[in-house]
C-alpha cells in the first residue's frame, strides 16, 4: 500500500563536467583495434520516483523524466544507450528500487570496491563520452548523518542503507573516464516522512541535502532549482516542476533562441540562464514565494549539448483550440528553424500556419455559391500567411499607385485614407503584379492563398459559422461587419474602411478574416467544385483548372455578416475593382 500524496518538491540539476585529455602510445609496429580513435557516445540514466512505498508520494516526477528522455533523443542520444527508469516501466528491472537503481549506475560508471575509493569494474562509459544521470523524486540528509541520500521506490529514511548514497554517486561520477558528467536532480525539500510536518518549508534535514549540493567536489558543476532554505515547487497547471518545466523548454530550444546566440544548440550556460529568469518569474507570480536557481562548481569554458533537430510535427487535426494552435505553430517552427512571426522589409508582419486537416465548406448551404457539400481537406505544408490585409503604405511601397483614392459612394467619398487601412480597389490581375514584385524584392516567393488554405486559416480549429462562434453576440469584438443595404451615403463615408488589426485575432493570430475588406483568393470558381469532391479527402486542393471568375472570401463592411462567415465564398473576374475588394498574401517555405 502507498503512502499518501505530498507533491510539492525541491529540485536540483548538477551538472558534473570534467575534461579529461589523452593520447594513446603504442609500440611496436603493429596496430592494434583498441587505439583506433573511437567516436564519442552520449549515456544517460533517467529515474522518477512517484510512488513510495514508506516515504510520502509525488505527483510530477514520471512526467519529468519522459519528458527529459524526449529532449535528450533530440540532442543526439541514441535511444539504446538511454536507460528509463519510473513507476510504470513494462519491465520490473527499470522499477526505481535501490538494487536496481546501483545496478544501473554499476553497469555505466563502473562498481566501487570495498573501500569506496577506486573502481572495482569499468563501466560502459569510456574516455570522450557524455554521461548523465538524471533522478527525480526525493532527496534527504538525515539529522545526525554524514551524507545524503535519494530516495527509491523502497526508501526508509531512518534507514540509510535503504536509500542511494549522493557521495558514493559522486565517487563514480569521479573515476568514471567520460569527458562530460552531468547529475540531473530533481529532489524533494520537504519533509518526506509520512508523518513528518506538511507546510511547503524546508527541514534541517533537507537544507541540510540542499547544502551537499551547493558545495560539490572539484570539478563538478552543481546547477540547483532553489537556494537552500528555499522550496522547488511543482505544478498543476503544468504537470512539471516549474524548474524542470523550464529546463525542459530550455532544451527544446528557448534557451538558445531567448538567452543565447541562436546557433541551434543549447549551451549550459544559456540553459541555466533560461531556467533561472522563467522559474524565478513563474514561482513569484503564481505563488508569492520565491525559487531561484543557482548555479555553483568550476570548469573552463562552456558545453553544448547537442545540435537541436527537431521531428516532422503532426498535423493539426480540426477541431482543436488555440493552446493547440500556438503549441503547434511553435513545434513547427523549431522544426524549420524559424520563428512563429516574421516582419519583412516593407513592415508586412507574417505568422506560421501548421498544415492541418479540416472539413471545408458548409453542410448548411451558409451561402448561394456553392458552399456545400461539407467535404474533407488535408494541406500537408506549413505556410506563412499575413496577418492582416495589404495596407496602403504596404501596397504604395510597391506599387507607387492609390487606386483607392477618389472612391465615392452616392457622391461622396467612400474611404478613410492612411497606412494602416487596408489597401482596396485591386483586381486580381494588380494583386499578380503586385506579389511578383514584392518576391523579387524580398527573394522569396508570395502568392494569393488557395481557397483551402484561405478557409483553414480563417477557421483556425473551429467548425462554427465564424471563428468566434456560431452567432452575431460576439462580432463586434472580432469583425468590422456593416449593414447588408446602406441607406445613405453618410453611412458609407463612415464604415466602409478601417483599420486593420483593431479587432481581436483568431486562434492563428490572424486579424480581419471576417468582414473588413474582401480578399482574393488563386482559385478559379465553379459551383459545382465542391459537390465533386464529396466523400473523398482532397490533399492540397488547388480549385478548378480554368473558369472565368476568380475567389473572392471573407466579406466585408458592404456586404455585412452573412457574406463573411468562414465557407462563404464569391466569385468575380480576375480583371474587375471594388470598393471593398483587397488581399492577403502567402509566403511559400521552401
Amino acid at each position: 500500500m502507498h503512502a499518501g500524496k505530498s507533491w510539492k518538491r525541491c529540485g536540483i540539476l548538477l551538472i558534473h563536467a570534467a575534461v579529461i585529455i589523452s593520447n594513446g602510445v603504442s609500440s611496436g609496429q603493429e596496430k592494434s583495434l583498441l587505439v583506433e580513435p573511437r567516436a564519442s557516445q552520449k549515456w544517460a540514466i533517467l529515474i522518477g520516483v512517484n510512488d513510495y512505498i514508506n516515504v510520502k508520494n509525488l505527483k510530477f516526477c514520471g512526467n519529468d523524466i519522459t519528458a527529459l528522455q524526449k529532449q535528450f533523443l533530440a540532442a543526439g542520444f541514441r535511444k539504446d544507450h538511454l536507460t528509463l527508469m519510473h513507476d510504470s516501466a513494462a519491465e520490473k528491472r527499470y522499477h526505481p528500487y535501490k538494487s536496481n537503481i546501483e545496478s544501473e549506475l554499476d553497469l555505466l560508471l563502473g562498481e566501487l570496491d570495498a573501500s569506496g575509493t577506486k573502481l572495482k569494474q569499468r563501466g560502459l562509459v569510456e574516455q570522450g563520452d557524455m554521461i548523465v544521470i538524471a533522478f527525480s523524486g526525493h532527496g534527504i540528509h538525515p539529522t545526525g548523518g554524514k551524507q545524503s541520500y535519494f530516495c527509491p521506490t523502497d526508501a526508509v529514511v531512518d534507514r540509510p542503507a535503504s536509500m542511494v548514497s549522493l557521495e558514493k554517486l559522486y565517487k563514480q561520477l569521479e573515476l568514471c573516464p567520460a569527458n562530460i558528467k552531468l547529475l540531473v536532480v530533481d529532489a524533494c525539500r520537504n519533509d518526506p516522512r509520512l508523518n513528518g510536518q506538511k507546510g511547503m518549508k524546508a527541514t534541517d534535514e533537507t537544507k541540510d541535502f540542499a547544502n551537499t549540493l551547493e558545495n560539490p567536489p572539484a570539478g563538478i558543476l552543481v546547477l540547483s532549482s532553489c537556494a537552500p532554505g528555499q522550496v522547488s515547487w511543482e505544478d498543476e497547471q503544468i504537470q512539471h516542476g516549474v524548474f524542470m518545466k523550464y529546463l525542459l523548454q530550455g532544451m527544446q530550444g528557448a534557451a538558445d533562441t531567448e538567452e543565447g546566440n541562436r546557433n541551434q544548440k543549447v549551451s549550459l550556460l544559456e540553459l541555466y540562464k533560461y531556467a533561472y529568469n522563467n522559474t524565478k518569474t513563474y514561482v513569484y507570480r503564481t505563488k508569492r514565494k520565491i525559487q531561484t536557481p543557482s548555479l555553483r562548481g568550476n570548469i573552463t569554458g562552456d558545453f553544448e549539448f547537442g545540435t537541436l533537430t527537431f521531428p516532422r510535427p503532426d498535423l493539426l487535426i480540426a477541431p482543436f483550440v488555440k493552446e493547440e494552435a500556438q503549441a503547434r505553430q511553435a513545434a513547427w517552427a523549431r522544426h524549420l528553424k524559424t520563428d512563429v512571426a516574421i516582419t519583412n522589409s516593407i513592415g508586412m508582419k507574417m505568422t506560421l500556419i501548421p498544415p492541418g486537416e479540416f472539413m471545408m465548406g458548409s453542410s448548411e448551404d451558409e451561402g448561394p455559391f456553392g458552399v456545400s457539400p461539407q467535404h474533407h481537406v488535408r494541406l500537408t505544408k506549413p505556410y506563412y500567411l499575413a496577418e492582416t490585409e495589404v495596407t496602403q503604405k504596404q501596397w504604395l511601397s510597391i506599387m507607387g499607385t492609390t487606386p483607392w483614392k477618389n472612391q465615392t459612394v452616392r457622391g461622396k467619398k467612400a474611404f478613410k485614407e492612411g497606412d494602416n487601412y487596408a489597401a482596396t480597389n485591386v483586381s486580381w490581375n494588380d494583386t499578380q503584379i503586385f506579389l511578383k514584385k514584392l518576391s523579387l524584392k524580398e527573394g522569396v516567393t508570395y502568392r494569393l492563398p488557395t481557397e483551402a488554405e484561405w478557409e483553414y486559416a480563417c477557421r483556425a480549429g473551429t467548425e462554427t459559422k465564424y471563428y468566434f462562434g456560431d452567432n452575431l453576440n460576439r462580432s463586434n469584438e472580432y469583425a468590422f461587419f456593416g449593414p447588408i443595404l446602406h441607406a445613405t451615403a453618410d453611412h458609407a463615408q463612415i464604415d466602409l474602411i478601417h483599420m486593420v488589426a483593431q479587432k481581436k485575432p483568431n486562434n492563428f493570430g490572424l486579424y480581419d478574416m471576417h468582414g473588413g475588406v474582401e480578399e482574393w483568393c488563386v482559385d478559379w470558381y465553379n459551383i459545382n467544385y465542391y459537390k465533386k469532391l464529396a466523400g473523398k479527402t482532397s490533399t492540397n486542393p488547388t480549385g478548378p483548372i480554368s473558369s472565368t471568375y476568380k475567389i473572392r472570401r471573407g466579406g466585408s463592411s458592404f456586404t455585412g455578416a452573412d457574406s463573411g462567415a468562414s465557407s462563404s465564398r464569391f466569385y468575380w473576374e480576375p480583371e474587375n475593382r471594388w470598393l471593398t475588394l483587397g488581399f492577403r498574401v502567402l509566403q511559400v517555405i521552401d
